[in-house]
């Protein structure tokens, strides 16, 4: 599904938590649509945003915030 795997991504480190921010592109994997892969992040809070809405969406996602443990 073409849509759903051209979403750009990022995820920034906050609330004291080092590192980079980083950028993906969503993406098929195992037969899945829609996968975006932050692998190899320390533990600690991280806010994840949509960079770039699906055409046809009018609006971006809200922004998420979490905590790795």
């Amino acid at each position: 599904m073409e849509g759903v795997n051209v979403i750009k991504f990022t995820l920034t480190p906050v609330d004291g938590t080092k590192g980079q921010t980083q950028t993906v592109q969503s993406k098929s994997h195992d037969g899945f649509d829609g996968y975006i892969d932050f692998s190899n992040k320390p533990y600690g809070n991280y806010l994840l945003e949509e960079v770039t809405p699906p055409e046809r969406v009018c609006k971006k996602l809200r922004q998420l915030k979490f905590q790795l443990l």
